[in-house]
């Protein structure tokens, strides 16, 4: 008989997916909304800094707020706010013209939706300290995507990056698909187990048809229902995994080649297994304590 999702599992699950959809509005649609709304550029930045600063600057606040309030609850706390932005886009959606109470409106959004992760995060080591019963490896979405060049960045004059031939330094030719899944993510085929991602890495993540950096996945292709990824990650380098890239490989190669609903992607740091339904990917996979920390 399968286990059943316990209710701190559960509580999890909504406020993680209360957390990324309100991240999602202020980092994907910001300056969609903010600009139909008659916002400059200049405007537009100074909302984002000025969100970003005050929620950096709230996060610890409220942090150390709840460790002083022995009664208060962490959980609790995650649900005011998130009901706080839920009243926010309803004003929001009242009034989407530009003035005083847009401005302010979008700021305290943005503000507010940062320190939900941060109380979020103490969350999990809490739960994790304490051994309750919770599943960190709960199917999470990695939400909808995107192949249009105009939303992941690319100067192509096709509307889609897919199977695009590339040449770089060396003479090297790869062809390279893209998508756009919350980041942008490059995806290359290759026949070997070579150590791509330091060979070409950063020379593909800084191509100069790129006008955002470019994350890349090195793909091998094994079966229909597994594909092995390594991943470098734009500004970073060389990763053990990444959630966004190996969803972003098995995107592709569902689009470019034969697979089954479910795609096991091996990756240097373990296994994954990502299923597209529709428009949403789902990744499953598990997820256990590396160190515990102390500031």
């Amino acid at each position: 008989m399968k286990k059943r999702i316990s209710p701190v599992t559960f509580h999890y699950m909504i406020i993680t997916a209360g957390f990324w959809s309100s991240f999602c509005v202020f980092v994907q649609y910001a300056a969609v909304f903010l600009q139909g709304a008659g916002y400059t550029n200049m405007e537009l930045g100074l909302i984002m800094a000025v969100g970003n600063i005050v929620g950096a600057v709230l996060g610890p606040a409220l942090g150390a707020w709840i460790d002083r309030n022995r009664n208060i609850r962490h959980a609790h706390v995650i649900n005011v706010l998130l009901a706080l932005q839920a009243v926010l886009l309803i004003l929001l959606r009242v009034s989407p013209v530009k003035g005083i109470v847009c401005s302010v409106c979008f700021t305290l959004y943005i503000a507010i939706a940062l320190p939900v992760n941060a109380v979020n995060l103490d969350l999990c080591v809490r739960l994790e300290h304490a051994k309750t019963d919770f599943n960190f490896g709960f199917a999470r979405s990695m939400g909808s995507f995107s192949f249009d060049c105009s939303d992941i960045g690319i100067e192509c004059e096709e509307r889609t990056f897919m199977e695009h031939l590339i040449t770089l330094k060396d003479g090297t030719k790869m062809r390279m698909s893209c998508v756009r899944l919350g980041v942008n993510h490059g995806v290359i085929y290759v026949d070997d187990d070579r150590d791509y991602p330091a060979l070409y890495g950063e020379e593909i993540e800084n191509l100069p048809i790129f006008l955002r950096d470019m994350n890349v996945n090195f793909t091998r292709y094994i079966d229909p229902g597994h594909i092995e990824v390594k991943t470098w990650e734009r500004g970073v380098g060389k990763t053990l995994a990444c959630g966004t890239g190996s969803s972003s490989a098995a995107l592709i190669t569902s689009r470019l080649k034969e697979t089954e609903e479910s795609i096991h992607v091996t990756v240097p740091g373990g296994e994954l297994v990502i299923r597209i339904e529709g428009d949403t990917v789902y990744m499953e996979g598990p997820a256990e304590k590396v160190a515990e920390i102390e500031i």
